[in-house]
């Protein structure tokens, strides 16, 4: 059989453009272009046209040898990758915390061994930093990819070099199954949905499917007439503006609706270089140039933006800073491109180039053992040596995990505790007030789940919050409870992507705290009040300190080669209130309406206008920008205290 593959195509370059613009102008700037994260789904039909379309051409020419590919690809990506790791590192050992260079650490292994992915999915959670404050984040999809080929070339091999028509009908079915497996899980588990492989596979089997459909009938793609062309071009690029403009990250993805960005990519690689789109704005010199460089500008765009976020704490960037930073990324992928990745791809003698992969592989590997020596604290940051700074390190892990106990206790009656963490933190306390005056206190139990504050009616893509807020009320009409407490992170509720209303089968999402879905704290209001008249005592606690001004890490200034613990440990009252006033409100206004006590938790922090925000030594009170250290808590939060004994 003949087989037909195209020669160097600009255009496709020009895609590469497309696709890291919107991802740069999506990180940089997310409300001017919310669906920018699609250029990751670009990338991967892009990935998998070009390397099916060279293993099928040499599967079926006899040539295929798993050694040589994988040769290409740790030339093709590794200079550029060891190259921004090592100043990853470089930049994360001068101005990282500790435990930012612990977590630096494990992601700098993962993203040697190709597998950031699978770290991220398994560390995400209620406690998981900021994926915005994570340098080598966007590895995952590098990852994703890897996996990709570490399976896709023996099945072309041992599937193509028989049948490429089998081969076809084999891309297919695994394609329909990957999609299949990726909308089951958009809708069930986001974060599984996101990082899992099998979930992304479709987009690459896309490629790879136009690929073999181009080379098993090359006549009739080359027949194609230009008016034809120039409609795939057109509605292919369509496709990708109204994903990029359109999309945004709230929504439920990849699922289903990646398809639209995917098929509008395979819409412009298939319309061939001479369609309208491809010709007069792909292949136009200064784009083709922006996608030569489109991998270096990918790995060097979002450590840089994270370090800058980092060295400045978290205080808002103005666009003209962004937009220096990104320039700064496109000059370091271009002297990259020039001077690291250049040299080594143009080597086309065979033993230099097996010498040259060995050495890669090599580096990477030494990255890897890097890695995980600072992971495992074997390799300590610079601040580590700032007593200051160990204050801060011990903070981050201070915190007690409760979240189902019950302390039987000496009078009659069951005082229940439910909330989310900002119940949990409450915890230490509750232990310890149970473990002093046990006898004099109602039995207590504790009913808690990270990131799911305790309303029924909603329930979130990522957790179950629903099935928890109805056991959690259900155990509240039991004819022993006497006193009801309720905790959350308000503020974090009412900011959450991901809620829907449980009995909305498309699972839309909402925001819980706004006048468009009153019909959540009105429900709400009307279950507290069926307990008051049901002779429940209700309290309902409001939000504890939080934000910027109370996390510890901005105790300290960051230095290059001094860490200056000047800040001061106390905050002004009304700033912190700030941060909660209007989410409380609602809260309160409902709890009120239903008859429940309102509790502010801010009295065991604040005094005549001043809130402390570390200890009489200097220690942190809290572990991060919202929840109380247990240490603290166990011996100096008393706001729950007069229920353990009311009755």
């Amino acid at each position: 059989m003949s087989i037909h593959i195209a020669h160097y195509r600009p255009d496709i370059d020009g895609l590469r453009a497309i696709a890291v613009g919107a991802v740069l102008l999506f990180h940089a700037f997310p409300d001017a272009l919310p669906g920018g994260f699609v250029g990751v789904d670009i990338f991967f039909v892009i990935s998998g046209y070009l390397i099916s379309s060279i293993l099928i051409k040499e599967t079926q020419q006899g040539r295929f040898s798993i050694v040589q590919f994988y040769i290409r690809r740790a030339r093709r990506l590794f200079p550029a990758l060891l190259t921004v790791l090592l100043a990853t590192l470089i930049a994360g050992w001068l101005i990282m915390f500790p435990g930012e260079w612990r977590a630096l650490g494990k992601h700098t292994a993962a993203g040697a061994a190709f597998v950031s992915n699978l770290a991220l999915w398994q560390e995400s959670g209620y406690f998981d930093s900021s994926s915005d404050l994570k340098p080598l984040l966007h590895l995952w999809s590098l990852a994703v990819e890897e996996q990709f080929y570490l399976l896709w070339p023996m099945l072309v091999f041992l599937v193509g070099r028989r049948s490429i028509q089998a081969l076809g009908w084999s891309t297919i079915a695994l394609l329909a199954l990957s999609l299949a497996v990726s909308s089951w899980l958009t809708t069930h588990n986001a974060t599984a949905a996101f990082y899992a492989p099998v979930t992304r596979f479709w987009e690459l089997l896309t490629g790879s499917a136009l690929a073999i459909m181009q080379m098993r009938k090359p006549a009739m793609w080359t027949a194609l007439r230009a008016p034809s062309r120039h409609v795939m071009s057109l509605a292919g690029i369509a496709a990708l503006i109204g994903s990029i403009a359109l999309f945004s990250s709230g929504m439920g993805f990849p699922g289903y609706i990646a398809a639209i960005p995917v098929v509008g990519s395979a819409l412009l690689i298939a319309a061939g270089k001479d369609a309208v789109i491809n010709k007069w704005v792909l292949s136009q010199r200064w784009i083709v140039g922006i996608g030569l460089i489109s991998y270096p500008l990918y790995l060097w765009h979002w450590p840089i933006l994270v370090m800058n976020r980092l060295w400045s704490d978290g205080k808002p960037e103005s666009p003209a800073t962004l937009a220096t930073l990104l320039l700064a990324a496109m000059l370091l992928a271009w002297l990259t491109y020039r001077y690291v990745e250049s040299p080594l791809r143009d080597s086309t003698r065979a033993t230099r180039a097996a010498k040259d992969a060995r050495n890669l592989w090599l580096a990477l590997l030494a990255f890897g053992a890097l890695g995980l020596g600072a992971w495992k604290g074997h390799l300590p940051s610079h601040s580590q040596q700032a007593a200051v700074v160990q204050k801060i390190d011990s903070a981050e892990s201070d915190w007690e995990s409760i979240g189902d106990q019950t302390w039987p206790g000496g009078k009659a009656g069951t005082v229940l505790f439910v909330g989310d963490s900002h119940m949990q933190h409450y915890a230490p306390r509750i232990s310890e007030i149970m473990k002093t005056r046990r006898s004099e206190a109602h039995t207590v139990r504790l009913m808690a789940l990270s990131g799911c504050a305790p309303v029924p009616g909603i329930n979130r893509l990522s957790l179950d919050c629903a099935h928890f807020a109805d056991e959690a009320f259900e155990a509240m009409q039991a004819p022993e409870v006497v006193t009801v407490v309720l905790a959350a992170s308000w503020k974090g509720f009412s900011v959450r992507p991901d809620y829907y209303r449980v009995d909305d089968p498309t699972h839309r999402t909402i925001a819980p705290l706004t006048d468009d879905s009153q019909w959540v704290l009105d429900a709400w209001r009307d279950r507290l009040r069926s307990l008051v008249l049901a002779g429940k005592h209700v309290v309902v606690v409001l939000s504890s300190p939080r934000g910027p001004l109370v996390e510890p890490k901005h105790l300290i200034d960051r230095h290059l080669w001094f860490w200056d613990s000047s800040a001061s440990g106390v905050r002004n009252y009304s700033e912190l209130k700030q941060v909660v006033k209007d989410v409380d409100a609602r809260i309160a206004k409902a709890a009120q309406e239903a008859g429940a006590e309102i509790v502010d938790p801010f009295q065991d922090f604040c005094h005549e206008g001043a809130c402390s925000v570390t200890t009489v030594d200097g220690a942190p009170i809290f572990m991060d920008d919202s929840h109380i250290r247990a240490s603290f808590a166990h011996h100096h939060i008393h706001v729950l205290d007069p229920y353990f004994f009311l009755y």
